[in-house]
């Protein structure tokens, strides 16, 4: 990619800024619906850096919009390359099909910063790569399926990173967030992500709704070691068909994940070294493999009625787990010892009609 700011970029923007109709009705503030035809990735790049960088250009400048750059119904041909691009603006996609894919994606915004990224109802044959960007107000993706990983390792996002009733990933990877700080909430609801889900060290300061996301693929797992979250993680009714990982993070609410599924018969549920501020609510859950909450600090309660933990050996490994309230499991059904040496209960073990 050409440094931006420089002869290509100033070229284009002028171009475009002389009587491209596609600039024209972006700066008109417009939605640019193109009915289905193809548009060359390379001029969508020359558009949006056209209104990005207006002090840059020599002569009549395209108009810096704040409505954003807008496509509907548009093929994009080639990958969209905005690596490193300062972008003022919000960039929505709508009905977009692209099928450029590889190591670098369908779109790249690895460095990038832009004010919102809005994708609805898309078809990628790649990922979207946006490792240590920047964005000013969130991310969201709705429907619509992304055939490769969502990557935004080390990246910031100012408001939610949201992907709602989307497919995501190829079966590999499906989200790699290691490291990102999010100011508004993750939200995984009712995602499809065929690949891992990797969230070590994230820092989600309002939370994680992940409530009915799957988690399937030959790679699937969820992995949120040392990540710090700042409210509730919500898995209620989640289903995961590997393991999942919540070694040494920080829950400042509590997680909730009522129903919740997990098949992984060596590596199960694991705990250890987590803490939560709040409770630890596990009613219904079926977790194929141990349920390990070893060292764990759990502040006021554990509650999981009507669990059911295939954990061979060992259904749950509590050893010096302290919890603030009570442990209560009536009903459950284990497959397994429950071991828990020099545990710190403050309330009840209930275990009534278990098993």
């Amino acid at each position: 990619m050409a440094p931006l700011g420089g002869d290509n970029d100033q070229t284009a923007a002028r171009s475009l800024a002389q009587g491209d109709p596609l600039s024209a009705a972006v700066a008109a503030g417009e939605t640019v619906d193109l009915g289905g035809a193809r548009l060359d990735a390379d001029r969508l790049r020359k558009l949006i850096l056209a209104h990005a960088l207006p002090a840059s250009v020599d002569g009549p400048a395209a108009a810096v919009t704040p409505f954003g750059v807008r496509i509907r119904n548009a093929e994009i041909v080639g990958r969209l390359d905005l690596e490193g691009a300062d972008i003022p603006f919000p960039l929505v996609f709508s009905r977009i099909t692209m099928e450029a894919g590889g190591q670098n994606g369908s779109i790249l915004l690895r460095d990038a910063r832009i004010r919102r990224l809005y994708i609805s109802n898309a078809t990628l044959a790649g990922g979207i790569i946006a490792d240590r960007a920047q964005f000013e107000n969130g991310v969201m993706i709705s429907g619509g399926r992304i055939g490769g990983p969502l990557a935004v390792r080390g990246g910031e996002i100012g408001g939610a990173l949201a992907v709602e009733g989307a497919h995501l990933g190829d079966d590999r990877i499906a989200l790699l967030a290691a490291g990102v700080r999010i100011r508004g909430p993750l939200v995984l609801r009712r995602a499809q992500c065929h690949g891992e889900v990797r969230l070590q060290r994230a820092h989600l300061e309002a939370g994680l709704r992940a409530d009915e996301m799957e988690v399937t693929g030959d790679e699937a797992r969820l992995y949120c070691d040392a990540a710090r979250v700042g409210g509730d993680v919500i898995l209620s009714k989640a289903r995961i068909d590997g393991p999942v990982s919540f070694e040494n993070a920080t829950i400042a609410g509590s997680i909730k994940a009522e129903a919740l599924r997990v098949e992984a018969a060596t590596a199960g549920f694991n705990g250890a070294g987590l803490e939560i501020e709040q409770a630890l609510e596990l009613a219904a859950a079926r977790i194929g493999g141990p349920l390990n909450l070893e060292g764990a600090r759990i502040a006021k309660r554990f509650l999981a009625a009507g669990i059911e933990v295939d954990g061979g050996d060992t259904a749950i490994a509590a050893d010096v787990i302290r919890i603030g309230g009570n442990w209560e499991m009536p009903s459950a059904r284990l497959v397994g010892q429950i071991r828990m040496p020099g545990a710190e209960i403050a309330g009840q073990l209930r275990l009534t009609a278990a098993k």
